[in-house]
């Protein structure tokens, strides 16, 4: 499965342990970078990327609309 990278921008040092906590729980690789006005953190997550697009929910669509 393809791997793509979401980036985390602007996050505090508490921000980014819950969010790195929260990825190492489900086995996902994280890098943590520190801006360049060195205050705030970067954290960039690699997610698998899905081979096809969601299929549409017709929970609410009327059987005449389908």
């Amino acid at each position: 499965m393809k791997k793509t990278n979401f980036i985390h921008t602007q996050l505090t040092s508490k921000e980014v342990d819950e969010l790195e906590a929260r990825y190492r729980a489900n086995d996902v690789r994280t890098v943590r970078s520190l801006d360049v006005d060195l205050l705030h953190w970067t954290l960039t997550a690699y997610l698998p990327e899905a081979n096809k697009a969601p299929r549409q929910d017709k929970t609410f669509q009327q059987p005449i609309w389908r």
